[in-house]
């Protein structure tokens, strides 16, 4: 979606959605980068095996794999970088672990060590988090622009959000708009991810308005329909 947006009437509040919506996280940037320091546990024995093979001895078949080592070892990086890019976005997107990250069950240092589990990474916790912060793409032009507009226009403006503490803290350390927000709803806060009903009450709680009067803003049919049908909120399913 490009262009400008147009607040409608009678708005006295927008609630944007963060992760996916107003910054566009993606596959190719996140995962991919974690991806390369990545040595997922089949492929890393597949090359260990044919390390084993000694040129000294190599004969028959020995010999035939030998040849073909340079080309199994570039094989399987290849391999580890294609096939680990999804499994991290998988642990962002849908995993158990993640997910409890998110609702704040359970601490950084215990979601690292399942990621550590899961992809054999050559970083430590701190390299990791800074990694995946550093290729995390700028606002969104289009609703950062309409984020502005609001503040300049008298009209209240608010996040709710699934998002796990160390996301979050980035967010308030790197960005000046985010501490001039409203409210901020956070899942890693409440326990809880959309579309749990409470974290739409706590929004129209600090936000002091409800109903028609705000606007909100995600990338998610299942959070936009809660919202409208629960507190009649106006909804944009953010589609970019």
């Amino acid at each position: 979606m490009t262009g400008r947006l147009t607040i409608p009437d009678n708005v006295r509040a927008i609630v944007f959605d963060v992760m996916e919506t107003l910054i566009p996280v993606s596959k190719k940037g996140m995962a991919g980068a974690v991806a390369k320091h990545s040595d997922i546990p089949l492929f890393a024995k597949m090359i260990g095996v044919i390390q084993t093979i000694s040129v000294d001895d190599a004969t028959g078949l020995k010999k035939i794999l030998l040849r073909l080592y340079a080309a199994c070892r570039l094989l399987a990086y290849l391999l580890v970088y294609c096939t680990s890019a999804p499994v991290v976005w998988r642990l962002y997107k849908t995993g158990k672990r993640y997910r409890e990250f998110m609702r704040g069950s359970i601490t950084a240092d215990e979601f690292f060590l399942e990621v550590q589990r899961r992809l054999a990474l050559r970083l430590n916790q701190q390299q990791f988090f800074e990694l995946l912060l550093k290729n995390l793409p700028p606002p969104d032009p289009v609703l950062l622009g309409l984020l502005a507009e609001a503040k300049s226009s008298g009209i209240k403006v608010a996040v709710l959000t699934n998002v796990d503490p160390v996301m979050l803290k980035h967010f308030h350390d790197s960005y000046a708009w985010w501490r001039e927000l409203d409210a901020v709803v956070a899942s890693c806060n409440h326990g809880v991810l959309k579309p749990t009903l409470s974290l739409f009450a706590s929004a129209e709680e600090k936000l002091g308005e409800s109903g028609a009067c705000v606007w909100f803003i995600d990338n998610s049919p299942e959070n936009t329909d809660a919202a409208s049908k629960h507190f009649r909120w106006r909804t944009l399913l953010w589609d970019k």
